[in-house]
């Protein structure tokens, strides 16, 4: 089967071109078709990183020069499906999957070609999470519903949240396919971490990997490690937005400061390494995003390591409390008393 995998968001990659659930999903899920034997047509604005890219024919999509900010989002989106109309005439795919991301001109894709087979991979949104969807997102998600031939949900929650928005005259399939991870990548790996951060072997380490977004509650794991009864360290590795990345460094600093380490942003193909020095992996999540399915989670479950997640969304249901993990309330108690356990 050839498969026109289009990736509009590339840009991306300059936040999380180190470790994040969006490189590392897309990096899995490309490898996946390769591995399937599947032709794959990679369709993006740049290279993916860290993934063999001559496994794949790459093609690099056209960029907008257009300094006009509203005009420019407009002639990108009406761009980009110009270049994938073209390349569906030129290479002719059996399927074309697309991130669900938001483009105002998707409908003319099933307009062109109505037989097309399109998969649309949805990972939640706004409006999924409980907040109130804008007019821009019900532009997006009519195009979406109307146009795909296959609705890949990742968690059975983001699965009910598009159903309850489809109209019943909705001939699009809606699946569920959750998250994964090659576990070859992610097993146990030599390293020297504890003696790059001069961490003793007596010393444990606790672990969080991913990018400091709010709904991360980065700030509820430096809280419990700072209160915790034993001496231990934990590795932050990644970064975020300066604002919040500042926060967290200052509330590091208010209580045994020596126990929080910032990496900084570890190289995809390293992250194992890291994972490996870690006695404890820890997957936080607010109550308010419970839609989303956490890649970290899988990579922490390929490791075999200890793990603490969050009592919260898709979490709760791939973690059985005592038996492959354990479970925690998103508060700073009741995390630091997982972790003293």
């Amino acid at each position: 089967m050839k498969v026109l995998y289009v990736l509009e968001n590339s840009d991306g990659f300059k936040r999380s071109n180190q470790i994040g659930g969006y490189l590392s999903h897309v990096v899995g899920v490309l490898e996946a078709f390769k591995k399937l034997g599947h032709e794959v047509i990679l369709a993006s604005y740049s290279s993916v990183p860290y993934l063999a890219m001559e496994d794949y024919k790459f093609i690099k999509l056209r960029r907008v020069n257009n300094n006009v900010p509203i005009a420019r989002g407009v002639h990108i989106q009406w761009l980009l499906i110009d270049n994938i109309l073209d390349l569906i005439k030129r290479e002719s795919p059996d399927i074309v999957y697309v991130r669900w991301t938001g483009n105002l001109f998707f409908y003319r894709i099933r307009k062109r070609f109505p037989d097309l087979k399109i998969v649309i991979e949805c990972n939640g949104g706004r409006f999924m999470n409980g907040e109130r969807a804008s007019w821009l997102d019900n532009i997006y998600f009519k195009q979406y519903i109307h146009s795909a031939s296959v609705i890949s949900a990742i968690t059975e929650e983001v699965k009910t949240a598009i159903l309850n928005r489809v109209p019943k005259e909705n001939n699009a399939v809606i699946i569920t396919n959750p998250n994964g991870v090659d576990t070859a990548r992610f097993n146990e790996h030599p390293n020297n971490i504890r003696e790059i951060y001069g961490i003793e072997k007596s010393i444990p380490i606790i672990g969080f990997a991913g990018y400091f977004a709010p709904w991360h509650n980065i700030d509820v794991i430096i809280s419990a490690v700072q209160g915790m009864n034993v001496n231990t360290r934990l590795l932050l590795m990644g970064s975020g937005p300066p604002k919040i990345a500042n926060s967290l460094r200052i509330l590091a600093t208010k209580r045994n400061k020596g126990r929080i380490i910032f990496t900084g942003p570890i190289p995809f193909i390293d992250i194992p390494k890291y994972y490996s020095a870690c006695d404890i992996l820890v997957v936080p999540q607010a109550k308010e995003r419970p839609l989303g399915s956490s890649v970290k989670l899988f990579e922490y479950m390929a490791t075999g390591k200890a793990i603490a997640a969050a009592n919260v969304g898709q979490l709760s249901i791939v973690i059985k409390h005592g038996v492959n993990g354990m479970l925690f309330e998103p508060d700073t108690e009741s995390l630091k008393n997982t972790l003293n356990t």
